[in-house]
């Protein structure tokens, strides 16, 4: 904005905006894309803030960042990758593919947002209507069995690297 002294600040955007990846428009423009894990965290915190105020938009886009890594073939091949974190990531998830795809996808959140925003994303998560997000992220997953249990246990999965925060 013209005539503004001091910057905006927007959680996590420098962060996301750092990691992101470049890609080339045809016409030559570079175009910066953040990752699914930093669209993810931007949602989240969006969540957090817009959802007090009986917004509740961004649990689709939640939901759709949840099915990108849930579909995602490599992603689902790598938990099974002998030795590793991701395979121990699978155990701790009870074998439960998508869960731990989620579980996943909290790890790589906080990889690219760093501590010192997860805990703060940690202290609006303790505050937010997980009810309410459960419900919208059910609808988004199924639209005609809409399933808030199921809804809960990924959502719990996802946002499981918050409780370190």
């Amino acid at each position: 904005m013209v005539g503004r002294l001091e910057p905006i600040a927007v959680f996590g955007f420098q962060e996301v905006f750092d990691q992101a990846m470049d890609l080339l428009t045809p016409s030559g423009f570079r175009v910066r894309l953040p990752s699914p894990a930093g669209y993810a965290a931007l949602k989240l915190k969006a969540w957090c803030d817009r959802s007090a105020l009986r917004e509740y938009k961004d649990a689709a886009d939640i939901a759709t960042a949840c099915s990108w890594y849930q579909q995602n073939d490599d992603l689902r091949a790598s938990l099974y990758d002998a030795g590793t974190d991701r395979m121990e990531t699978l155990i701790e998830a009870d074998m439960d593919v998508d869960i731990a795809l989620l579980n996943l996808l909290g790890k790589d959140i906080a990889d690219v947002i760093g501590d010192v925003r997860v805990s703060e994303l940690a202290r609006s998560w303790a505050l937010t209507d997980r009810d309410m997000l459960a419900v919208q992220f059910a609808r988004e997953k199924s639209r005609t069995h809409p399933d808030r249990a199921t809804a809960h246990r990924e959502i719990t999965a996802l946002t499981r690297f918050l409780a370190s925060g």
